[in-house]
């Protein structure tokens, strides 16, 4: 007041105030002009309800004013226990007539709007209760469907996606005098111009099993609905291992493959997958019955490894499709599990006899392979002076040198591994010299 008298003094009288001083007066002058506050003001009128006996009330009190009033409840100068600033009260199973009235109060005044509740009794008194969650809610009589739709008419979102449903009546020829949303978690507001929709909305939604309640009041009754929610997850990790087993897998025996899928909700619509060389080759779904919050599921596989299977991938693919549209599958794959497979020695060259002259000289040797590599070498044949063996990568040979009739026998080649053990023999036999021809024959194999 004092910046404003001033001003309005120095545009009078022609005082002189310097440029900067004058700005100041000129700007406080508009800010406390334009600042407005206002007391509290209804937005929906207040009503006689008649209702019977038994039913459930839904009393709306809806209120603006700056700064935003604070709201509170009484029955017959009773006040009722509410949370803070809650805008709808809800009265279970009415029994009588009563007043309750809605107070809304800032610093600029408090204003009392009371509703008129007229129970008529009936001659058998029944209690309801509105604890009864369908997806498609009734009036309360349960005779026929509430006349309330929601937009969209389901919610299938992310774990924590923001969300925002209207909730409006399906035909014009039955809108609601009143209309709301029973809910602790988010906002929501009537739609304007004619308040016979309701929006409802919130930042981040986080409760798995929490669906709200829409209500309407109509001339003669009152009904609700629940929105159904279905919220999703996809997995935080998808992996395989072996049940109790580790390291490589033995060829021939049977072990069980396990992935392991944690925190994915809801398992109603998971599928998990095993891929082998491209193909999927088991699949497993689960109970639609099964609980919609975040659960650890596992699926299993029968598997027999044998040496050709060695450094194959396996993996495991988890597909999670809440919507059942296709193109909004969840789609996540395990780390590929490689497999290692270890198997016994197995000789690649067959020398069962060799034969040689008096005096000739001769080689002949063996191979395996197995995993791990096996060590192979001869035992049990016949000592000599001029026998040698050597090796040579997965060869192993014996030398013999002017061989001699001491040379002769069964040599046992043996390669081993920690998965077995294989055995060949090997008979040398030593011939006379061609008496006819005095010739000596040199025989080499390997």
């Amino acid at each position: 007041m004092i910046l404003s008298q001033l001003l309005y003094h120095s545009v009078l009288t022609g005082t002189k105030i310097s440029n900067m001083l004058q700005y100041v007066l000129i700007w406080c002058f508009l800010v406390l002009m334009t600042a407005q506050s206002d007391a509290p003001e209804f937005l929906v009128t207040p009503l006689i309800r008649n209702v019977t006996e038994g039913v459930n009330v839904t009393l709306e009190c809806q209120a603006r004013g700056n700064p935003a009033p604070a709201i509170s409840w009484d029955t017959n100068n009773d006040t009722l226990s509410t949370t803070e600033n809650q805008t709808t009260l809800l009265i279970i199973g009415v029994s009588q007539s009563k007043n309750y009235s809605c107070t809304a109060t800032n610093r600029h005044g408090t204003k009392v709007q009371t509703f008129n509740v007229n129970v008529k009794k009936t001659s058998t008194s029944t209690t309801t209760t509105a604890t009864t969650i369908t997806t498609t809610a009734t009036f309360m009589n349960q005779s026929t469907e509430c006349p309330l739709e929601f937009i969209p008419k389901r919610v299938v979102e992310r774990y924590g996606a923001s969300l925002s449903v209207i909730c409006r009546p399906t035909t014009t020829s039955a809108e609601p005098d009143i209309i709301g949303w029973e809910t602790p978690i988010g906002k929501w507001n009537l739609n304007m111009p004619d308040n016979k929709s309701a929006t409802w909305n919130v930042e981040q939604f986080e409760d798995w099993t929490f669906e709200p309640l829409c209500f309407g009041t109509f001339s003669d009754h009152q009904c609700s609905v629940t929105l159904p929610i279905t919220l999703y997850k996809t997995p935080d990790t998808v992996s395989i291992s072996v049940q109790n087993h580790s390291g490589p897998l033995q060829e021939g025996r049977r072990y069980t493959l396990q992935c392991d899928v944690f925190n994915v909700a809801p398992l109603a619509a998971l599928t998990v997958s095993w891929l082998w060389k491209g193909e999927i080759i088991e699949t497993q779904t689960y109970d639609h019955n099964l609980t919609k919050t975040p659960e650890n599921v596992s699926s299993t596989w029968e598997f027999t490894p044998f040496r050709n299977y060695s450094n194959d991938m396996i993996k495991c693919l988890t597909i999670l499709d809440p919507k059942q549209d296709g193109p909004s599958q969840q789609v996540n794959t395990s780390t590929p599990f490689q497999v290692i497979v270890h198997y016994a020695p197995k000789f690649t060259d067959e020398y069962d006899s060799v034969e040689v002259v008096t005096g000739g000289n001769v080689s002949f040797g063996c191979s395996a392979e197995g995993n791990p590599p096996p060590e192979v070498k001869y035992k049990k044949y016949p000592v000599a002076i001029n026998a040698r063996e050597t090796t040579r990568g997965r060869q192993h040979t014996v030398s013999i040198t002017r061989a001699t009739s001491a040379n002769g026998g069964i040599y046992n080649c043996v390669a081993t591994n920690e998965v077995g053990t294989a055995t060949r023999q090997t008979t040398l036999t030593i011939t006379p010299l061609d008496p006819t021809t005095g010739v000596n024959y040199y025989l080499i194999l390997g």
